[in-house]
């Protein structure tokens, strides 16, 4: 142990800043042996306690025989300066020994345990290394202490290539407790004073594959004793603490910590903590808090990851499994069923369950995500309608804690529906689910308290149900469900929030669920149709990559035209040019959406009259038709060529043949017939008859029956015209999707 005195060096010098009657105490070694490689660096703690003048050392405290080379404390004063530059070192080496000392400050006198790795250490090194370790550690964190604000990335770089080596030759020694650990401390407590910036330069550097190392043997050890030593926690807290300040501060993580040894026994230690309670003890909080800011860090650089290639998108698929297998076990389930509606805040255990690992789940948008999501729902979909059995009729009463909750599990049953109809179908078993769904969009504490941004927790739970209720639509089982539910009133009640995001999902759902009579009675309509246009408008006029946005307002607006009133509004609002002028600026998806919007106003007279009226536009669709290599654009264009020019052909062909047939009827054939009477005499009589005395059942037909169904329901219409043409009918029906020339094939079997 050792005492301190107060410094007087700083009174020279020091002139801009001043504290209040205190005193200063810097750390004054005792002798040479126990001095660290880093004490050219003191460290100050300050106290604004005032003290007497010279005041006589307890007897107790300062035993002389114990403590011969320690000082008394020397002198006091009124008044000291403290420049800018001081006060930062202060704070910096104040930030250095917060979880590495204890002190207490009896009579001015500031005490350190003599057991601390920190004051030992360099005693323990080997002595022909101690030059080396001594200058180099001594000289990396004394810079970085003193010039901490303006140190460059090539400074950063040059020091950490001279230590690299020496710390590895360190951590190759066999006393890792007593050499390597603290030294590690104290470099790492200076790297995390770094701009973020320069971090981030440096992140390449073969420091960081030490780290790797170190942190695959730190993980290791945890799962071996279920907790780690204090200087082995610290260390594993301060690396995890870097690797989030270059995941936040630039989604990067270092290549050598996703290495695939770490990332296995990282996964590891995720099945351990899935399959045995072991890790979920009290006195493991702290080690268990900051496994879960390591994960966090990888959910991060996952998350923006997603329009890189696949391959990085599958870079932390050797977490998925195991991640899954948390998202499935009893701890789970348990873990959930006994949250507090009434709670604010969580614990390690219960973020790590009920946000860190869905979180992670969500952000995976790899090759794998479809077979996950067939794996877990089948197993999970019972177990989360029993959690909304119980909680959703408290919705009420839900605090922070569970409000996340909920909205984690929704984005779990959500992920991937967007792009695959899995979720959707394995839902459609589960019509409950979407009933609990709705109780919560209709819960007046949440739509009451709803606001701009999504960092709002009761926003961003409604907007990912309304998001969840989007891609459930598209099953026609869960879309009737709805329907059948009649909330409309309860999505117009949601366009009043000022979320751009959330209005346009519920735009969505109105255009889709809303009934006929409905939507003849809602006031607004014109609202409804103009805000999506502008929205267009807007979004095709913008600088940034927005397909996705246009995307989904051309969906609501599909869903919108199948009214007759929205098709009123299409020709009050003069919108067609425009929808027009968007063929010359949307590709791929937009543009087959916004073709297919125009094939479903055609049908509407003076639409399809002004599209005819346009030649430019009949040309465009021909070509496209033509050159296309998309099935889907084919179709859209071929439904607009059948409409718009086919079949005003074909129905002028039909009233021609009509007009034949009605004078062919008119026309009175004459027929000779000689009878022979009894007498042997022969008679001519001449019979006329006309064609119109011709019966159905004279006629010949080439088809008995013919099916138009929905194409959603194809599996089922199959089975139904197997049947049938087993029993011997003929049967018309299109087993693909209806365009073009299938439609000329229809019209002649009707």
């Amino acid at each position: 142990m050792m005492d301190v005195h107060i410094s007087s060096e700083h009174q020279h010098s020091l002139t801009c800043k001043y504290l209040p009657a205190s005193c200063f105490y810097c750390y004054v070694p005792p002798s040479q042996s126990l001095r660290s490689p880093i004490s050219n660096v003191q460290s100050g703690v300050t106290s604004r306690e005032p003290i007497q003048s010279n005041p006589t050392p307890d007897p107790y405290l300062y035993n002389q025989n114990q403590w011969n080379s320690s000082h008394a404390i020397r002198k006091s004063f009124e008044t000291i300066p403290v420049s800018s530059d001081d006060n930062r070192i202060i704070n910096f080496e104040r930030f250095r020994s917060r979880k590495r000392k204890t002190y207490r400050h009896i009579d001015g006198t500031l005490s350190f345990k003599k057991s601390s790795p920190a004051l030992q250490y360099y005693d323990t090194i080997d002595k022909k290394q101690q030059p080396q370790i001594v200058t180099v550690v001594n000289e990396f964190c004394h810079i970085l202490q003193n010039r901490i604000t303006t140190i460059t990335a090539k400074k950063l770089t040059d020091l950490l290539d001279k230590l690299t080596p020496v710390m590895k030759n360190l951590f190759n020694s066999n006393d890792q407790e007593q050499q390597q650990l603290p030294i590690l401390i104290d470099i790492l407590n200076a790297l995390l004073n770094v701009h973020a910036t320069v971090l981030i330069s440096v992140s390449e550097n073969k420091f960081f594959s030490l780290l790797q190392t170190i942190l695959i043997t730190l993980l290791n050890q945890w799962r071996s004793l279920t907790y780690l030593p204090n200087d082995e926690f610290y260390v594993f807290r301060l690396i995890v603490k870097l690797l989030n300040i270059l995941t936040h501060s630039n989604n990067l993580i270092p290549s050598g910590l996703y290495d695939s040894t770490l990332l296995e026994t990282i996964a590891n230690c995720i099945t351990d903590i899935a399959t045995s309670e072991r890790f979920l003890d009290t006195k493991n909080k702290h080690q268990f808090r900051y496994f879960t800011h390591l994960i966090d860090a990888y959910t991060l650089y996952q998350e923006s990851s997603k329009d890189r290639n696949q391959s990085n998108k599958d870079m932390f698929v050797k977490l998925l499994h195991p991640i899954l297998q948390c998202l499935t076990s009893n701890q789970y389930i348990h873990i959930f069923m006994n949250l507090s509606i009434n709670s604010n805040s969580m614990t390690a255990t219960e973020k790590f369950f009920l946000l860190i690992c869905p979180k992670f789940l969500i952000s995976y948008k790899g090759s794998h995500l479809e077979q996950t999501m067939k794996t877990l729902l089948p197993v999970m979909l019972p177990q989360y309608l029993k959690i909304l059995d119980k909680f959703v009729p408290s919705a009420h009463n839900w605090n922070l804690a569970m409000l996340r909750s909920i909205e984690h599990l929704l984005r779990i049953i959500n992920h991937g529906a967007d792009h695959s109809p899995t979720n959707a179908k394995l839902i459609s078993n589960y019509l409950p689910l979407i009933s609990h769904i709705l109780k919560l969009i209709n819960e007046p504490k949440f739509y009451n308290n709803l606001h701009p941004t999504l960092s709002n927790p009761v926003t961003k739970l409604i907007n990912t149900s309304i998001s969840f209720l989007v891609n459930m639509i598209k099953e026609p089982t869960i879309l009737a469900h709805i329907k059948q539910s009649r909330v409309a009133l309860s999505f117009l009640r949601l366009t009043s929030c000022q979320n751009e995001k959330l209005i346009l999902n519920v735009y969505t759902l109105l255009a889709y669920t809303t009934h006929e009579d409905d939507m003849k009675s809602m006031q607004n309509s014109d609202r409804l149709l103009s805000t999506i246009v502008q929205s267009l408008k807007i979004t095709l006029n913008g600088n940034s990559d927005q397909s996705t946005q246009m995307e989904q307002l051309l969906e609501t607006l599909k869903g919108l035209v199948q009214h007759d009133q929205i098709k009123d509004e299409i020709i009050k609002q003069n919108a067609l040019p425009f929808l027009l002028a968007c063929t010359d600026e949307l590709t791929e998806k937009a543009l087959i959406l916004l073709y297919e919007i125009l094939w479903c106003l055609a049908f509407f007279e003076d639409i399809a009259s002004s599209l005819s009226a346009n030649p430019n536009f009949l040309d465009k669709i021909l070509t496209i038709s033509k050159d296309s290599n998309s099935m889907s654009m084919k179709r859209a264009v071929g439904g607009l060529i059948w409409k718009l020019i086919q079949e005003p052909a074909y129905l002028k062909k039909v009233e021609k043949q009509e007009e034949e047939q009605k004078l062919e009827a008119k026309e009175v054939s004459k027929t000779e017939e000689t009878i022979i009477e009894k007498n042997g005499i022969k008679q001519v009589d001449t019979i006329e008859t006309s064609n119109d005395g011709m019966t159905a059942d004279t006629r010949s037909y080439q088809y008995d029956i013919m099916i138009s169904y929905c194409h959603a329901d194809k599996e089922l219409t199959y089975k139904i015209y197997k049947f049938l043409s087993d029993q011997g009918f003929k049967i018309w029906i299109d087993m693909d999707n209806m365009y073009g020339p299938a439609m000329s094939a229809m019209a002649n079997a009707v």
